[in-house]
């Protein structure tokens, strides 16, 4: 029984990646050093995003109690979104260098 080969739109890898993977033809430590990458960086934003939801926030939505202010709210959240955009760079850099290590055009 033949398989049938699919690229979904909105794929970041091309069909070309998605081939090379099914036949075991992958760089695996860079696809582990990007997941390693994106694991801790999950942990840190869920981290901050923690903090600054039991410290930061009140339950009346007034800075009453709060132990960190809006300037450092906005911070941290700033560290997050930038953080964020470093691992899609790193994610956008891994896709551009399968693709052409798997001669997608």
């Amino acid at each position: 029984m033949e398989t049938q080969e699919t690229f979904t739109a909105g794929k970041r890898f091309d069909p070309a990646t998605y081939t090379a993977a099914r036949r075991n033809e992958i760089d695996a430590p860079a696809l582990l050093s990007v997941l390693e990458s994106s694991r801790k960086l999950a942990c840190g934003v869920a981290s901050i995003l923690t903090l600054v939801k039991n410290h930061g926030i009140s339950e009346d939505g007034t800075t009453a109690g709060t132990m960190i202010d809006h300037v450092q709210i906005d911070e941290l959240l700033g560290f997050c979104i930038e953080s964020m955009t470093l691992l899609n760079s790193r994610i956008e850099s891994l896709a551009d260098l399968m693709s052409i290590r798997h001669g997608a055009d």
